[in-house]
């Protein structure tokens, strides 16, 4: 291969460049390691009682177990939907992977807090989004629970819309579901442990975040490596009077 000196040292940016991505991917390496290893403590700790200023403290407390006492409002119900069961914790015989079921979320008044919040109370199958069809599960009085702390949750494997006008939805958005429910932009996922006979089954917080920064840190590198090997390689085949500055000795 047979390059201008001019060109070639304008592709020369082309390798400097793949090397300091390559780079940017080794500190972005890092930060998720350390945020996957502060959401696994997070997520292991005990449950501690929920604080009064939750509020103001939900990325600060994200993934972390919290206890409370109050009563849902089964009137209100959100449907999260399609959603898999998560058999982490317990086998369902009936279920099957093709048939994904829904998650229902409940407005849950707090007596610590004195107000509303939502509860990711679990999953159902499909055939039971009516409530009358799971009026055991439907108790009314207080109830006390653990749950996880969530946020807004996205998520590129579900990438319809939310249709909140016929109680849809696609994915978590906080902020609107506690505008629809009158309550505030707080939303837990109850524990297996919280679980209510009859009703939905609790512990489905599936945690799953994108690591793949070693793919890119490979990928980055080994082009500086090819990019550059080729660039050394066609400065070699260049004629010796295309470099001003060697002398014939």
């Amino acid at each position: 291969m047979n390059i201008t000196a001019k060109l070639r040292r304008r592709l020369y940016i082309i390798p400097v460049t793949t090397f300091i991505l390559g780079t940017w991917q080794i500190y972005r390496l890092r930060w998720k390691l350390d945020l996957i290893s502060k959401m696994k403590d997070r997520t292991t700790r005990e449950p501690i009682p929920i604080p009064s200023d939750l509020k103001h403290r939900c990325q600060e407390l994200l993934y972390s177990h919290v206890s409370l006492s109050g009563n849902y409002d089964h009137s209100s119900e959100l449907y999260l939907f399609p959603r898999p069961f998560n058999a982490d914790r317990i086998a369902l015989p009936t279920y099957r992977p093709n048939h994904p079921g829904i998650q229902v979320i409940t407005p849950f008044y707090c007596n610590e807090l004195k107000a509303r919040i939502l509860v990711n109370r679990g999953w159902i199958p499909k055939q039971q989004k009516n409530p009358n069809t799971r009026q055991e599960g439907q108790l009314q009085g207080e109830v006390t629970l653990v749950g996880m702390v969530r946020d807004s949750s996205k998520s590129f494997v579900y990438s319809g819309k939310n249709r909140p006008e016929i109680n849809e939805w696609q994915y978590v958005d906080v902020n609107e579901m506690s505008g629809i429910c009158g309550t505030e932009p707080i939303i837990l996922d109850c524990s297996y442990e919280s679980s209510i006979q009859g009703g939905p089954i609790g512990g489905q917080t599936n945690i799953n975040i994108r690591n793949k920064h070693v793919e890119y840190i490979c990928v980055w590198y080994g082009l500086t490596v090819v990019i550059g090997y080729i660039l050394f390689k066609s400065r070699a085949s260049l004629p010796r009077k295309q470099f001003p500055l060697i002398r014939n000795k």
